[in-house]
Parts: C-alpha cells; sequence; structure tokens
C-alpha cells in the first residue's frame, strides 16, 4: 500500500520530503490509508484526466492532505 500512496504523490510531484512524511504519518494504519486514499482520488482523477486547470497542483495536493489529517506536517 506503501508503493500506491507514494505513486499517487508522485504523480502531481509532490517533493519526496513530504511523501515520506505522509509515509510516515499513515504507518501500517489501514484505516488511515484507506482514507487517505479516499481524499485523494478526486484530485489525482481531476489532474490525470486534465478537467481541472491547476497552477500549483502539487500545493492543492498537500492542502487536501492537511485537511483531513490535521497533525500530519507537525513538527
Amino acid at each position: 500500500m506503501a508503493e500506491r500512496i507514494a505513486g499517487r504523490l508522485r504523480k502531481p510531484r509532490v517533493p519526496e520530503a513530504q511523501i515520506e512524511t505522509v509515509l510516515e504519518f499513515l504507518g501500517e494504519d489501514s484505516e488511515k490509508q484507506a482514507k487517505f486514499m479516499k481524499v485523494t482520488h478526486r484530485i489525482l482523477q481531476d489532474y490525470e484526466a486534465g478537467s481541472k486547470s491547476f497552477d500549483n497542483v502539487a500545493g492543492t495536493a498537500i492542502n487536501i492532505i492537511k485537511s483531513e489529517f490535521f497533525r500530519i506536517f507537525e513538527k
């Protein structure tokens, strides 16, 4: 599942450091992983279809992730 998550983040060119943070946060928790896949599905679908114009698709993806997983990028 970690490879699918990383692949989903690489498509819109999310930086590797942020991908690692997401993977660490999700860990082996299948509920969190399923929620992640669900919340990122729409943006990936729109991106691949070219149905929406994104100035910064990676930033948009990260903002969606932050809104669903509030403590994901805390230091």
